[in-house]
């Protein structure tokens, strides 16, 4: 699976809230996105973001008087919530705002494949969960066209 941008342009309002492994080596990333979530039928309540061969995977914050966030833990913590991703200079963008203090910044990752999974176990294609957020995003379009105050 491509991990950049598309995978992370499909968790848009999604939220990173664990990170485990080693750089170089494989991440995973523990994601709560629960209007996608909420799609499939298996219980839980997140996906289970695993990036291959991962060489750079670091936080560099808008604000000029914060620090580049590379610990895993840390990053974990931070609660990056996922706004949209680019792909630049040879490693992908990803754009998030912070669920607690502070304003943002960057996600700096270079990787290469990426697997996703349900938090129940079961393997998730790149194509069925774009299918799963394009359906989501018609629908909720069509309840704003049609109800304009909410």
């Amino acid at each position: 699976m491509e991990t950049c941008p598309a995978i992370w342009n499909v968790f848009h309002d999604g939220i990173i809230v664990r990170v485990e492994g080693s750089i170089p080596g494989d991440l995973a990333l523990l994601i709560e996105c629960d209007y996608l979530r909420k799609r499939f039928t298996e219980p839980g309540g997140q996906f289970t973001l695993t990036i291959h061969d991962c060489s750079k995977f670091q936080f560099r914050p808008w604000a000029d008087d914060q620090s580049l966030v590379t610990d895993l833990n840390a990053l974990g913590r931070l609660g990056l919530w996922i706004l949209s991703a680019d792909e630049t200079d040879d490693q992908c963008k990803v754009h998030c705002s912070l669920t607690g203090p502070g304003s943002g910044g960057v996600l700096e990752v270079i990787a290469g494949e990426a697997t996703l999974r349900l938090d129940a176990g079961r393997l998730i294609t790149l194509t069925e969960i774009e299918n799963v957020a394009e359906a989501y995003w018609t629908e909720w379009e069509s309840r704003s066209r049609s109800d304009p105050e909410k």
